[in-house]
């Protein structure tokens, strides 16, 4: 029984995971063309490092990408 609850938790924080970085990867993409070689970097971090990309790009690129609207 203890193995099948190790099994729930991988699953469980899989699925947290795959959630960031689907919210992260949903934020980039409403930012406009004109950041497009910014756009493209924090993609590939967020896809490149599933479990630190997302965090990564919510507490500095999310900054990176509103600094360079101004």
């Amino acid at each position: 029984m203890a193995n099948l609850s190790g099994i729930f938790f991988c699953a469980v924080l899989a699925l947290v995971v795959v959630a960031i970085d689907i919210w992260a990867i949903l934020d980039i993409a409403k930012f406009p063309l004109d950041r497009g070689r910014k756009k493209w970097i924090w993609t590939n971090i967020v896809m490149l490092l599933p479990i630190a990309g997302g965090l990564i790009y919510f507490y500095v690129g999310k900054k990176d990408l509103l600094a360079a609207k101004r």
